[in-house]
């Protein structure tokens, strides 16, 4: 997983870095703020940082009030909240990697960095440990066809992880778990798209406020055609989300679950539209929205096997006009394909 870093000077022995997000729902989120020290006399020990737990309305934006300092505390009162296995992990990957990034710049650096866990950081982590004037010479000598290889290895590799993570969470009913993985692994969108895209934005505002600040309206993801600069809307739930409802006659209704899912990215979509013009104004990044796209994805295709269930789906389906829904069955099988493919 890559994380965008801004740094910025903040003084001649300090530098400040964008906040990272280590978790975040529609509500709540969990915040990592560091700190660049020069610190002269222990250079292992250049990085503090604060954890923020923010908490906020569905149509409510996020900011720092209401501070509540632990100086506060009374005698014998006593403040806690929880960091899953998950977060401990990348707030001391992310600490790791700023320090890195410090012994090798100091403090003279700014600008936007990169910051890399996991297994890519222990094979940059090595190589960095060869001459890198001696490695250049190496590279220039090795056959094309040979990193050609290495390339293709390496998206097998990362694609038969991705597939297993999907199939042991096929029953995982946490939205925020799913939105994760589609922001750390953004290269799963192509999937779903025909056109070349990108993740112009996660949890992105698409207007509806009023004086009273309310009312606003968030998508999961917001991305942006490489080429045409136009943008579409992705809602994305769980593989638990259910998808037929009870028998009607010799049919079946849609589950409420997800024809409330298909209105809320509707009216993510009308808003959007209404407030274009006022958004493009206010942001640095340019993008259309010519009649843009909604993608759900939502649920799976359990029953199939039953024909008038299946039916009844494409039916509903096929009919919508401006929503595209895509299950994780479907999504898992186009990822099982390109497997197959790249093993070829």
């Amino acid at each position: 997983m890559n994380d965008s870093l801004h740094i910025k000077r903040t003084s001649s022995v300090t530098l400040a870095a964008t906040d990272i997000v280590i978790r975040e729902s529609k509500t709540t989120r969990l915040l990592l703020r560091p700190l660049i020290v020069d610190n002269y006399s222990s250079p292992g020990n250049s990085v503090k940082c604060w954890i923020i737990a923010q908490r906020k309305g569905p149509s409510d934006e996020w900011n720092e009030a209401n501070e509540f300092p632990l100086s506060k505390l009374s005698k014998g009162e006593w403040s806690k909240f929880e960091l899953k296995t998950e977060d401990v992990s990348k707030i001391l990957g992310s600490l790791e990697a700023i320090k890195e990034l410090y012994k090798e710049h100091g403090i003279t650096w700014d600008g936007k960095y990169a910051l890399i866990h996991g297994e890519e950081a222990k094979l940059l982590a090595e190589l960095s440990k060869f001459d890198r004037t001696l490695l250049l010479e190496k590279l220039k000598n090795i056959n094309p066809a040979h990193l050609e290889n290495l390339s293709e290895t390496i998206k097998l590799s990362r694609l038969e992880g991705l597939l297993k993570v999907i199939k042991a969470n096929v029953n995982n009913a946490e939205e925020e778990y799913w939105q994760n993985l589609f922001e750390n692994e953004a290269w799963l969108l192509s999937q779903i798209f025909s056109q070349p895209v990108i993740v112009l934005k996660d949890k992105p505002y698409l207007g509806g406020k009023g004086i009273e600040n309310k009312g606003g309206q968030y998508s999961d993801l917001l991305v942006q055609n490489l080429i045409t600069k136009n943008t579409a809307i992705v809602e994305i739930k769980t593989p638990t989300t259910p998808i037929i409802g009870s028998p009607y006659r010799s049919t079946y209704n849609i589950d409420s679950e997800l024809s409330g899912a298909i209105s809320q990215v509707l009216k993510q979509r009308q808003k959007y539209l209404n407030q274009y013009y006022n958004l493009l104004s206010e942001s640095e990044t340019q993008f259309v929205a010519v009649n843009p796209k909604c993608f759900l994805v939502a649920g799976n295709l359990g029953f199939r096997k039953d024909k008038e269930k299946l039916y009844a789906f494409e039916n509903f389906r096929n009919a919508l006009k401006d929503v595209e829904i895509i299950t994780y069955s479907e999504l898992y099988k186009k990822l099982s394909v390109l497997r197959d493919l790249l093993k070829e």
